[in-house]
């Protein structure tokens, strides 16, 4: 179940890591270094980012939901704000905390990951900060692969890289 919990985590870093500002360079989750799971309701995600920007990143809020079909599976949300540093590539703490909605549902799901099932939807907003410019990404009803492809972490939801993921979360 909680490994389950993990690849909500890795969605929701990817999107804080790749949509948060408007500017040049870019921005990208480069690997998830570590995660601890303290409970089944918290969890710290540290992850290497590559921030291309010529200013900080500063994520205020976020919440992504992972919906089967229409029953909600759970919810992770942002429990504090998090700055990515300029022009480098560094290792970050995302505090995440986690609400099971439907813990049956998490009994199917690492075979529904393995099968890139269509069914899984990701839902969730995300704000952040660069410099004076804002941006709230939103995202509705959006098919996991789809999501995971428009974030930029196309690897993580298709093929080879998906196994890789989901040899990491040990699923």
């Amino acid at each position: 179940m909680k490994r389950s919990l993990l690849l909500s985590a890795v969605a929701c870093v990817a999107l804080v890591a790749t949509s948060c500002c408007n500017g040049s360079g870019d921005v990208s989750l480069v690997e998830i270094k570590d995660v601890d799971l303290g409970d089944l309701s918290h969890l710290e995600l540290k992850a290497a980012i590559d921030n291309g920007r010529c200013q900080n990143i500063n994520v205020k809020r976020g919440s992504l939901a992972l919906y089967d079909s229409k029953s909600k599976i759970l919810e992770i949300t942002l429990t504090e704000s998090v700055r990515i540093p300029r022009n480098s590539t560094s290792e970050v703490t995302f505090p995440i905390a986690v609400r099971l909605e439907n813990p049956l549902a998490l009994i199917t799901l690492p075979r529904k990951l393995r099968r890139a099932d269509n069914t899984l939807n990701v839902t969730g907003e995300i704000a952040g900060r660069m410099g004076l410019l804002c941006k709230k990404k939103r995202v509705e009803a959006m098919p996991l692969n789809e999501f995971l492809r428009e974030i930029g972490a196309e690897g993580f939801g298709s093929g080879e890289s998906r196994n890789d993921l989901l040899n990491l979360l040990n699923l």
